[in-house]
């Protein structure tokens, strides 16, 4: 999936975007990842409810809690297509949502993956 506005997609671990976010701090950032995991859960079904609903405002709140817990635990493509989700729902735009939030669940199942690889108690590197 492309980010908007680029020919390219999104990467979907961005280490060094989330350690300039958080100073460095390896415990803190393990922290957070185990925070927004958990608030995945809870975020996905507010997914599932708003779309249901066809809310739109529920969608673009949504969108936008994931759009900045992402941005702190380095899911860029989570944040990319959180951040396309939130402007639509913003615009009232909701026709594809439903794909949108397909591609959004896809995205947090390989970034659940590559935090899986990455740790194992040591600072996440290159991925193997």
């Amino acid at each position: 999936m492309r980010s908007p506005g680029s020919s390219s997609p999104a990467p979907n671990f961005d280490v060094e975007g989330a350690m300039t976010i958080l100073g460095g701090d390896w415990d803190l950032f393990w922290t957070i990842v185990d925070l927004f995991l958990d608030g995945w859960r809870g975020v996905e079904g507010r997914f599932a409810q708003a779309l249901r609903d066809r809310d739109t405002e529920e969608i673009r709140q949504a969108a936008h809690f994931l759009k900045g817990g992402s941005a702190n635990v380095g899911a860029a493509r989570v944040r990319a297509l959180s951040a396309a989700l939130e402007k639509e729902a913003a615009d009232g735009r909701i026709a594809d949502a439903d794909e949108r939030v397909a591609a959004i669940r896809s995205a947090m199942a390989a970034y659940e993956e590559e935090i899986d690889r990455r740790r194992p108690g040591r600072e996440p590197g290159p991925a193997a």
